[in-house]
C-alpha cells in the first residue's frame, strides 16, 4: 500500500516530539523555584502589611514597595485622613449651642444665614449642633423657615 488509513477518533490527542521525563531527572532550576518562592512570600507580605497598616500611609507605603522611600504623606488617603481627624481639637458642643441661641434671641434667621456666620470648616458641626436645639425644642421653626429660641 501506498496509503495508511487511519480512521479519525473521538477524543484530542497531543503528538509529543521530545521523549518524556521521569519525575526524579526532570531538569528544575532550583536557585530560580527558591527565588521565586521568595519573591512571592515577599509580594504576599506587602501586601497584606498595605491592608493592615493603620498607621503609615498608603502612598507612602506603595511608593517604598517600589523604591522610593522618601515619598511625603499623600493627605488624601484613609490613614492620613484619620490622621487629620485626630488632630482636629474637638469642639466645645455646650459653647457652641449656647453662641447659636444667643445669636437668634436677637433676631430670627434661615438656618444657611446661621450658618454663614461661622467658618466654613465648622459647616457641618454648626448644622448638626441646630439639629441637636431644635430636637432639644431650645429652638422652633417658624412658618417661613426661620429659626428662633423657645422663650
Amino acid at each position: 500500500g501506498v496509503l495508511h488509513y487511519q480512521p479519525r477518533r473521538e477524543l484530542p490527542q497531543a503528538l509529543f516530539t521530545t521523549p518524556r521525563y521521569d519525575a526524579p531527572q526532570l531538569p528544575l532550576d532550583e536557585r530560580r523555584l527558591k527565588a521565586a518562592r521568595q519573591l512571592t512570600e515577599q509580594q504576599t507580605t506587602a501586601v497584606v502589611e498595605y491592608a493592615a497598616s493603620t498607621t503609615r500611609c498608603r502612598q507612602q507605603l506603595l511608593l517604598d514597595y517600589f523604591a522610593e522611600p522618601d515619598a511625603p504623606a499623600c493627605g488624601v488617603c484613609d490613614v492620613c485622613l484619620a490622621r487629620k481627624k485626630a488632630r482636629q481639637a474637638p469642639v466645645d458642643t455646650a459653647g457652641l449651642q449656647a453662641g447659636l441661641l444667643e445669636l437668634v434671641r436677637g433676631a430670627p434667621l434661615l438656618p444657611r444665614q446661621i450658618v454663614a456666620c461661622y467658618p466654613a470648616t465648622e459647616a457641618a458641626t454648626v448644622a448638626t449642633a441646630l439639629r441637636t436645639l431644635v430636637e432639644l425644642e431650645k429652638l422652633v421653626y417658624a412658618p417661613d423657615g426661620r429659626l428662633s429660641a423657645v422663650a
